[in-house]
């Protein structure tokens, strides 16, 4: 089975948070526009950091996690344009800056707190785009073994039997299906190694898929172990 784990092994549990404010006001005034907006997701949150904007349109798009992280998977990293009418639409007001930085959290609405979603955001010709993937995984990456292992979000009890679907971007920018497989008993799974030597030579980053029935799905991207380094 997949997936072996030695205890010295060390994982790296990222959680995505928001934008710094401090960040975003670095990246403020480093760009010459009238202006400026960025989304991101936390616990179906959606937080909203902008410059200049008083109101917003919030669009949202029924996903197919899966489906969607085997047409592109690399899609995560980008404002996907792929969907054409939203499910759900809301018009906002934004409040006022504060220190020269606005911000405001959105929680989705009830009938999409168990749904994965993408959450565009729009003001005339700015957009920004972020997903919503509603799931009780922890996934925690080994970047010196290339192995994973999936545990509940609460209890950090590793998951046996989660599908884990693993994609390559390639040194030519074109992406390539690696390998797949589940979980062992105590949630762990190899995602690099155990492939051909051209393929994961190939691979610049990774994008890895994992879904459990009653816990939901998440994609995690990383780079290629340290070990495997050229």
């Amino acid at each position: 089975v997949d997936g072996t784990m030695d205890d010295e092994k060390t994982f790296e549990i990222r959680d995505e948070s928001d934008l710094a404010r401090d960040e975003f006001k670095s990246k403020r005034s480093q760009m010459s526009m009238d202006s400026l907006l960025e989304v991101s997701s936390t616990n179906q949150v959606i937080t909203l950091h902008y410059y200049n904007l008083r109101e917003a349109d919030i669009n949202l798009y029924e996903l197919d996690v899966e489906l969607l992280f085997s047409l592109n998977p690399f899609v995560f990293n980008k404002s996907s344009s792929l969907f054409i009418r939203p499910n759900y639409t809301q018009h906002v007001q934004l409040p006022p800056e504060v220190d020269g930085v606005g911000e405001f959290s959105y929680t989705l609405p009830k009938e999409y707190e168990e749904k994965n979603v993408l959450v565009e955001v729009r003001n005339g010709t700015l957009r920004e785009a972020c997903y919503s993937l509603n799931n009780s995984l922890l996934v925690a990456l080994s970047v010196k073994s290339g192995q994973l292992r999936v545990m509940d979000k609460k209890t950090h009890v590793g998951i046996p039997c989660c599908y884990v679907k693993v994609y390559a971007e390639t040194k030519s920018g074109g992406s390539k299906f690696l390998k797949d497989g589940f979980t062992d008993i105590s949630g762990c799974f190899d995602y690099y190694y155990s492939v051909s030597t051209e393929a994961a030579e190939e691979a610049r980053k990774l994008a890895i898929f994992v879904d459990k029935e009653g816990y939901g799905s998440c994609i995690r991207e990383a780079l290629p172990p340290i070990s495997a380094a050229h």
